[in-house]
């Protein structure tokens, strides 16, 4: 992923892209496992549900719902993420990233029946608070805002319908920018810790610990 967003997003206003590079997210999809007549039905244990956002409605849209969907599809539209990835038009919908209306995708599990969530919540505001000049460091603060407020709303939702969650921030030791993966398996690593953390913090007071012992 080209790390000049900025960049991608003023040759896609001016309709100057020159290529959709969504073809080489789909190969690597499928060179990680995920076959393309891979549908919902197949995964059994848990429930899989991935959410991407329909632009001309503002909602999220949540596949699996059918069985008969195919993951990979559902995959693709839900990483559609602009500037990198155009949205996908599908009949009336215009869809990409589900992180556009619901980054931490609590209110999907609500209305799916949740009775017990646990969040990982992947936003870092060290990569926009105090850092950068000018229109992009201006953009990566509006953009943390807005996911910022949506995460307090659906957070705040969750108290309200008094159901349990488990909210782990999973921050790493130093700030990674979202395009940058080579500092993958440490990330990993230092989330397992986290939540092995909070795990044992909260093991005597959390329903969701309580019910798992």
């Amino acid at each position: 992923m080209p790390t000049n967003y900025i960049w991608l997003t003023l040759r896609a206003m001016f309709n100057r892209s020159s290529s959709d590079p969504s073809h080489r997210l789909r190969n690597f999809f499928i060179d990680q496992g995920v076959a393309p007549e891979l549908s919902f039905m197949d995964i059994t244990q848990p429930k899989l549900v991935i959410v991407s956002a329909d632009l001309n409605t503002g909602k999220p849209i949540l596949h699996g719902e059918d069985p008969e969907d195919k993951i990979l599809d559902a995959l693709l539209l839900s990483t559609a993420l602009p500037p990198w990835y155009k949205p996908v038009k599908k009949q009336d919908r215009y869809l990409m990233d589900g992180g556009a209306v619901s980054n931490l995708p609590v209110e999907p599990a609500l209305n799916l029946g949740a009775t017990q969530i646990v969040a990982l919540d992947l936003l870092d505001s060290r990569e926009t608070i105090g850092e950068g000049s000018g229109f992009r460091g201006f953009l990566d603060r509006l953009i943390f805002t807005v996911e910022k407020r949506q995460l307090d709303l659906e957070l705040a939702l969750a108290e309200a319908r008094r159901i349990p969650i488990l909210y782990l921030g999973l921050t790493g030791k130093f700030p990674v920018p979202m395009w940058d993966f080579q500092y993958t398996d440490g990330l990993i690593t230092q989330g397992y810790e986290i939540a092995q953390s909070a795990i044992e913090n909260q093991r005597s007071t959390n329903p969701i610990l309580a019910s798992s012992e």
